[in-house]
């Protein structure tokens, strides 16, 4: 048993560094692109579906002789931000849930099992939000239309953690049932 509440602890500690590094580092990109510190390199190399399995791509472009790079930089580091913001959260409730574990080594409560699911909705989130993001913000400020969808791992794995969530339920079931009858 110590064993593992040494585990939960570190994992406790790990996850919950992530979560404050990845918005430390979120919030120093932003300070030091808007003092110019920081290029972020050309349009060109940014793709965010790069490592998708599959891509749906419906894209026209208006050429009216105008540099829009200021535009997609500020556009990308919009939606950066956001994937941040979900993969703190992401990160944070994972912490809760060992954090929980350390004190209280059962996993099987309900009040996991919803840390969980809102887990599983984040990566969903995460899986799909950025893209979409991307899409609408690409359409709105920059002349034409564009809309790029991609299904990669990180769908896989909301799906992989619904999943969890569900097995976990019936792990609480069981654990509830197995204590009434003792």
């Amino acid at each position: 048993m110590k064993k593992y509440k040494l585990l939960t602890a570190v994992l406790d500690i790990g996850f919950k560094i992530l979560a404050i590094g990845m918005a430390f580092l979120s919030i120093l990109v932003v300070i030091f692109t808007f003092i110019n510190k920081i290029n972020l390199g050309k349009i060109e190399d940014f793709n965010m579906l790069n490592e998708s399995f599959a891509v749906i791509s419906f894209v026209s472009t208006i050429d009216n002789g105008k540099d829009y790079s200021v535009s997609m930089k500020i556009i990308y580091l919009i939606v950066m931000l956001m994937s941040a913001l979900l993969l703190v959260a992401i990160f944070w409730l994972t912490s809760k849930i060992f954090q929980d574990l350390k004190r209280d080594f059962k996993p099987f409560k309900m009040l996991q099992v919803k840390r969980l699911h809102k887990i599983a909705v984040l990566v969903l989130s995460y899986a799909i939000a950025p893209q979409i993001m991307l899409s609408l913000l690409k359409t709105i400020f920059l002349p034409g239309y564009s809309f790029e969808f991609g299904i990669d791992m990180t769908l896989f794995l909301a799906f992989i953690f619904f999943c969890l969530t569900e097995v976990m339920r019936h792990g609480v079931e069981l654990q509830i049932e197995s204590d009434e009858t003792l």
